[in-house]
């Protein structure tokens, strides 16, 4: 009997290849993206679950209040690993990692081979037994032992050393002015790890260039802190008695304190957000949204399947006739139907497995990043997934198969249409659920649109568009020689010396303002540049006035923006000549206020940012250039690059692309939403045209009447389509709270941003409805013009 339904099932779908096909194309398109978002989901919820025990990982952050600010910061102090690594029985291993705030320039000195390395870190011996690392070659109790050692990935070792052994092999760091001996090669880390190292370089090397006490200073938090717990510790614990060796060894006051918390790592990727994280993290509301949208996907497909099931029951009514009228029970009809629905799932699971790797540049596309998190080949899952939906389909079907095995032989022998009035109600709700969706996501696409739009948009407050950061040239003297140089070309018009790159990490450090002498403690980002900053980046001056070259004095004070000016609650105008106590209680005045720029991208609001001169913590060269022959240009700072510094190649970052990255993660969203929208669409388009068949046979007689009466075919059409018409309206309204609630949610990601006007679900709403009386109107005119006679000669 069960082979004789799946011949039976596969017979249909023989009988019937065009509508068949469309029938499986659509669960499998389902299935498919349904399984591909799971994957994906699967991906961004691992991050650094490749470690042993990861739930045994913790990172340490520090909350930190200075005046009427409080942050929290991902950058720890050093002493806290020094003075507590021993003395905490809840803590089995603790961890020091620190990456310089610029890519570093190694050099292989035998080759010559020299590349700038973002990834390049710095980490104490015991790393190895706090993270997971493969190791290839060398000892990784041994390996960062000694200072000047250096551990690298495979394929650092293949770019700078091809096929040959690198293991005592030399790398030159002339950022940091180190060479280190190679002692191990470890496997590329895995993409999901919140941070890369394809360098790691022993930690012990830095008092050599920093000074004997820098891994021992409580006061300079500049890297990253982690523990691994010992068993049976908890964090509150934990954190209790870092607090308590914290207090001991610092003091808090009225002005300024701190306190640690343990951050899971696992945690960290999806959920953490705070100051000096070492990349852009993911933000687990995109989960949320992905994981909803692939449940839509899924339920559409699976109702769209479910509606052209329904609607070409009719077809088959003679067919259920005879074998009732032999002795077929209404459990064997169901059994029949049921096969036919798990057959029809089945091959649209294989159809699915087949078409997952042929999108695969697609979703590279779609999703910013190679698709390498993609399981295709992995078959189980898929199998798994295709019983999951084929159960769900089965009690989906039940109600539907249930109302047609009622039909009566007498009328389905004579080939009478099958009324199915009962299920009618719940079949407008699929429908009307499917046009709810497909409202639902091009509401938010549209709004993602209008957002990223007003990002592009946004003046900035800097001349982004001209500007490039050179990388940092060995010592002052040679960046100075090289600015004035630059000057003499026609197409640049200023250059400046900056300690960071602008969008990019920047310190933060307390002040002391005296306002009527009365000293107020701020804590403010801190940017240290050479005379031409503001002149360089076209930021201008509003009170007060710029550095200058003539003033001695100017090395030492300072210029502020209009948020600082805010937060000290005077004007422009009253802020300058104000007196600041700075870092190693340097004393000078604010001569100058800058206009409010957006030095951090629009996800946060402009904060206080004060500049000072300090040319020993200049890293890098920022030039304005004119856009006009702009790689001659190039060509031509680079070729004076070479007679400076021969041995470094020659570097530069775009601030605009440099700025367009920090985006990177809303334009993969964007791409989602509109790929996953059409999907939902195509799927929705399917469901509208098998309901509209349905009505248009239920309807054939009464239409042919109409037409004999003497109605028009527009009037036939009306008819067709008042069902329609007040389902995707009244849906499109449905969708407005639910749109609602999900775009203000993203949108608080974002300090600026466009609001959600009523127009914005009007146009989602004609929209669906022009699509959607686009998609019914075929089966509908070809009714209304269809022979009338036809229609009555079976009554």
């Amino acid at each position: 009997m069960n082979v004789n339904a799946v011949l039976i099932a596969l017979r249909q779908l023989r009988k019937n290849p065009l509508t068949g096909l469309f029938t499986l194309a659509g669960l499998a398109i389902g299935i498919t993206t349904f399984t591909l978002l799971l994957f994906y989901v699967r991906k961004e919820s691992s991050y650094d679950r490749f470690h042993q025990d990861p739930d045994q990982l913790y990172r340490i952050v520090n909350q930190y209040r200075i005046g009427t600010d409080h942050q929290t910061t991902a950058w720890t102090s050093p002493a806290i690993t020094t003075y507590t690594q021993e003395k905490l029985s809840e803590v089995a291993e603790m961890v020091r990692l620190f990456r310089y705030r610029s890519p570093s320039v190694m050099v292989e000195e035998q080759t010559g081979k020299s590349f700038s390395e973002e990834n390049s870190l710095w980490a104490d011996a015991n790393v190895f037994r706090v993270f997971t690392f493969h190791f290839i070659k060398g000892n990784p109790a041994q390996a960062l032992m000694r200072p000047n050692t250096m551990v690298i990935t495979s394929s650092a070792a293949k770019k700078y050393f091809g096929n040959n052994d690198p293991i005592g092999r030399s790398l030159n760091d002339l950022t940091m002015g180190a060479t280190f001996e190679i002692t191990a090669v470890v496997d590329d880390m895995p993409v999901t790890s919140h941070f890369r190292a394809d360098f790691l370089c022993s930690l012990t090397t830095l008092p050599k260039l920093w000074g004997e006490n820098i891994l021992s200073n409580w006061n300079n938090s500049f890297l990253y802190t982690y523990v691994r717990l010992a068993n049976g510790a908890t964090p509150a614990a934990t954190e209790t008695k870092l607090n308590a060796v914290l207090a001991t060894n610092t003091s808090s006051t009225a002005d300024a304190s701190s306190h640690f918390s343990l951050q899971p790592v696992p945690d960290i990727h999806l959920k953490s957000h705070v100051l000096n994280e070492w990349q852009a993290n993911s933000d687990i509301r995109y989960i949320y949204i992905l994981t909803l949208v692939g449940v839509l996907i899924l339920l559409v497909s699976t109702i769209n399947y479910v509606n052209l099931w329904i609607a070409r029951a009719e077809q088959r009514t003679r067919e259920i006739g005879i074998r009732k009228a032999i002795g077929s029970s209404k459990l064997q009809l169901g059994k029949q139907f049921v096969v036919e629905s798990l057959v029809q799932v089945v091959l649209a699971l294989v159809l699915s497995i087949a078409l997952a790797p042929t999108i695969g540049p697609q979703m590279e596309s779609a999703f910013g990043e190679p698709v390498s998190w993609l399981p295709s080949a992995n078959v189980t899952t898929w199998v798994a997934i295709g019983v999951g939906i084929a159960l769900f389909m089965t009690v989906v079907m039940l109600y539907p198969i249930r109302i047609i095995s009622k039909i009566q032989p007498a009328w389905a022998i004579k080939g009478t249409v099958v009324k199915l009035q009962k299920g009618f109600g719940l079949w407008q709700g699929l429908v009307a659920f499917q046009v709810l969706a497909t409202t639902m996501l091009i509401t938010g696409t549209l709004l993602v649109q209008r957002q990223l739009t007003f990002i592009e948009q946004t003046p900035i407050g800097y001349d982004a568009g001209h500007l490039l950061n050179i990388a940092q040239l060995s010592n002052t003297a040679l960046r100075e020689q090289l600015k004035n140089e630059l000057l003499q070309h026609p197409h640049i018009r200023a250059a400046s010396g900056v300690s960071h790159q602008v969008g990019g990490l920047l310190y933060q450090s307390g002040y002391t303002v005296y306002k009527k002498d009365e000293p107020e403690i701020v804590l403010w980002q801190r940017m240290h540049t050479d005379h031409d900053f503001c002149k360089t980046y076209g930021i201008p001056i509003l009170a007060g006035r710029d550095f200058s070259k003539t003033v001695a004095s100017d090395t030492a004070n300072f210029i502020i923006n209009e948020a600082a000016c805010r937060q000290l609650l005077v004007s422009p105008s009253e802020a300058v000549g104000l007196e600041i106590a700075g870092e190693n209680n340097v004393r000078g005045k604010i001569i100058g206020i800058m206009k409010d720029f957006h030095f951090k991208t629009l996800h946060t609001a402009i904060e206080p940012l004060i500049a000072h001169i300090v040319p020993d913590r200049v890293r890098m060269l920022s030039v304005n250039i004119d856009n006009e022959d702009r790689e001659a240009t190039l060509a031509w700072i680079g070729a004076k690059w070479k007679t400076l510094e021969p041995a470094v190649p020659f570097m530069y970052t775009s601030l605009d692309d440099f700025n367009h990255r920090h985006y990177a993660l809303e334009h993969q969203f964007e791409k989602l939403i509109m790929f996953f929208t059409g999907v939902v669409f195509l799927l929705s388009v399917g469901g509208l045209i098998s309901l509209n068949i349905y009505v248009v046979n239920l309807k054939r007689k009464e239409i042919g009447i109409r037409k004999i009466l003497g109605a028009d075919i527009q009037g036939v059409l009306l008819t067709l389509s008042r069902r329609f018409v007040l389902l995707t309206v009244a849906s499109a309204i449905l969708s407005v709270p639910f749109s609602w609630y999900m775009l203000s949610a993203w949108l608080d990601g974002f300090a600026y941003r466009v609001d959600i006007t009523p127009g914005l679900f009007v146009s989602a709403g004609l929209i669906t409805f022009v699509l959607s009386m686009l998609s019914i109107a075929l089966p509908s005119i070809r009714a209304a013009l269809k022979n009338p006679a036809e229609a009555l000669k079976t009554e």
